[in-house]
């Protein structure tokens, strides 16, 4: 059986950004899913666990900061 496909996996990998928009989208649904059941997302921040509560998710899965100034935010949506 052949199954190959006609996406040529050099050239995903060439273009990084469908890759990339693939992860932010999976994290946006995480997101957004977490907000439903009212869960804090966890977080890798600062080289170190952060929970992000519920309520700091917009509905479209981005976060709210409520530190601007943090250029080290790994949830920078």
């Amino acid at each position: 059986m052949n199954n190959k496909s006609s996406v040529d996996i050099a050239q995903v990998f060439a273009e990084i950004t469908p890759i990339e928009e693939a992860i932010e989208e999976a994290g946006r649904t995480a997101a957004i899913q977490h907000k439903r059941a009212g869960l804090p997302l966890v977080v890798w921040k600062h080289g170190r666990v952060a929970y992000i509560p519920a309520e700091a998710i917009n509905d479209d899965g981005t976060i709210r900061d409520d530190d601007p100034d943090d250029e080290n935010d790994p949830i920078d949506s």
